[in-house]
């Protein structure tokens, strides 16, 4: 019983030996004499960001328009990259057969399908972009009810195109 009550003892104090050069390391030592070490300092950021897209967008009749705003917050990227919100889909409407085609612009500029409707460089704030869906004045609706489509916002980060 006292052989391994010594044994034991002897695997603690190498054990406690043992912990010291582990944990130095990766220290610096240093003797009584003046030294200096320059230590590198590490902070990672992720990306992130909050883009603002609406959860329906509705068409007014007999109006035929109607209109959504877009905007991205707290946008943090990598350098000489780009948050981009794009649009796709038909651009229409339908109900039991009769589809509405409708236009989106952005301001005066027409958005294709597919089309950049915000951009927000790395390092800066963007102010957000509304968007207006008019139904084109050749189609006219023949039923009455829920004339129904989609649009799809697509959000990428990108390098900017020149």
């Amino acid at each position: 019983m006292k052989k391994n009550k010594i044994i034991c003892l002897v695997l603690t104090l190498m054990l406690v030996m043992l912990f010291p050069s582990i944990v130095s390391a990766t220290d610096y030592t240093y003797s009584s004499e003046s030294q200096s070490a320059e230590v590198p300092i590490t902070m990672t950021v992720d990306p992130s960001y909050t883009v603002t897209i609406p959860a329906e967008i509705e068409i007014s009749y007999p109006s035929k328009t109607g209109s959504a705003g877009i905007s991205a917050a707290n946008v943090v990227i990598d350098p000489g990259m780009q948050l981009e919100v794009a649009i796709g889909g038909a651009f229409s409407v339908a109900l039991s057969g009769d589809t509405l085609s409708f236009t989106v612009m952005k301001g005066e500029t027409t958005i294709l399908t597919g089309g950049t409707v915000l951009e927000v460089p790395a390092g800066t704030v963007s102010d957000p972009v509304t968007l207006t869906f008019t139904v084109d004045a050749e189609d006219s609706p023949i039923y009455a009810g829920d004339y129904t489509g989609t649009v799809t916002f697509t959000i990428s980060v990108v390098t900017p195109t020149p």
